[in-house]
């Protein structure tokens, strides 16, 4: 699980999401509160599905809610495929 907020660098989030594939991980789950986090997440997986792609593979992401403590966060659970 990675914590996302919202000044976290998109291409560093990016990279450690494909080094997590790279490590043979098949779902990676990002975690966000708040809209900024929730923002800098998505581009990210923009930026990691383009460079899955020439790898063959493609991160499919599936967001929920989650609550921790007297929060509310929206995970984002990327699944890992074969193109």
């Amino acid at each position: 699980m990675i914590k996302v907020s919202s000044t976290t660098n998109v291409n560093s989030l990016a990279s450690s999401i494909n080094h997590k594939v790279a490590e043979g991980c098949k779902e990676v789950v990002l975690r966000t509160i708040g809209a900024g986090a929730l923002n800098q997440a998505t581009k990210a997986v923009i930026v990691a599905n383009k460079n899955l792609s020439s790898q063959g593979l493609e991160a499919i992401m599936r967001p929920y809610y989650k609550k921790i403590e007297e929060l509310t966060c929206i995970e984002l659970k990327l699944e890992i495929k074969e193109r």
